[in-house]
């Protein structure tokens, strides 16, 4: 029995002692007791951002059953709002667990799917937001989780073909996600593990996380860096063959294997959608909460900077 469902078993069970005779300090702590559940339940709804009918519901039994401003009223009425009372938790105790049933169908799902598509985590994520089985202010860490890992394996495939010393002619478009979604799926993934306590796993994901902020780059600086880097000092593309002719593997012939082309195009690139960046409404409906994104760090231009400061010192 989940913590909502014991504290509206606790209100209907006082509710139905208080249909029979009981000193008068009973119904004062009645009051204390539905009032402060029901002011709760309200207020876990309005967490959830859930415009639901129940929010105002369990407002108007709290004013009704409030301590500090009593509402004096007869017998038989306080007997007859005790039934409503009741009946009331009952259907919503009912919704509850029939919110509780569509998620774990929802969760069996995904542990038996082979593919688990985001929106199906996405809607799970909500659904228990809205089922109060999660608190209304966690982050979907199951989406960071599995946007990073992806991420990482996309990363690996670059490392096994020799070409984690090229991710400068990566464009950000090949991502499996815009680069904002995965640094929004970083930042929060970190927090899970930081509260897990799994310092192994945090310092690895740390430096995995670190290539999003210095590679993958725009359009623009991506045909910059096919141009200007790693040429050996000769003026070549990196795609050039003589450029590697002493190398075992040649990054142009792996690029082609891995992405198709010998070089990204313009068109190619404004057609992926990861080459668009998230919008904030986007990354706070997915994850749940809206991290502060850093921006990239351009190494090449602190580079330059620490050799202009080394000469100037020299």
């Amino acid at each position: 029995m989940s913590k909502i469902t014991t504290l509206k078993s606790v209100a209907i069970i006082m509710l139905f002692i208080a249909l029979f005779n009981n000193p008068y300090g009973y119904y004062q702590i009645l009051r204390w007791v539905v009032c402060g559940i029901t002011a709760y339940l309200a207020y876990a709804y309005y967490k959830e951002n859930n415009k639901t009918v129940w929010i105002w519901i369990f407002i108007g039994i709290a004013i009704l059953f409030n301590p500090i401003f009593v509402i004096h009223l007869d017998r038989e009425i306080w007997s007859f709002l005790n039934v409503v009372v009741i009946l009331i938790l009952f259907i919503n105790i009912f919704k509850f667990k029939e919110n509780q049933d569509k998620t774990k169908n929802c969760t069996s799902k995904l542990q038996t799917s082979d593919k688990n598509p985001n929106d199906e985590i996405i809607s799970l994520y909500h659904k228990m937001r809205y089922s109060l089985m999660i608190p209304a202010d966690e982050p979907n860490y199951e989406l960071a989780k599995k946007v990073f890992l992806e991420f990482n394996n996309f990363n690996l495939k670059n490392l096994e073909n020799d070409l984690i010393m090229y991710l400068d002619f990566i464009p950000k478009s090949l991502l499996p996600y815009p680069k904002n979604y995965i640094k929004c799926a970083y930042y929060i993934f970190l927090d899970k593990l930081k509260k897990d306590k799994n310092l192994k796993m945090f310092n690895n994901a740390q430096e995995i996380g670190t290539q999003l902020f210095c590679h993958y780059p725009d359009y623009k600086k991506y045909k910059e860096n096919l141009i200007g880097k790693y040429t050996n000092g000769n003026g070549k593309k990196w795609v050039d063959t003589a450029v590697y002719k002493d190398r075992n593997s040649n990054p142009r012939e792996t690029f082609k294997k891995l992405y198709g082309v010998y070089e990204i195009s313009e068109e190619d690139y404004n057609s992926s959608p990861s080459s668009i960046d998230s919008t904030e409404e986007t990354l706070l409906y997915d994850f749940g909460v809206l991290p502060e994104i850093e921006e990239d760090v351009d190494v090449g231009k602190i580079m330059k900077e620490s050799k202009k400061l080394k000469i100037m010192k020299d």
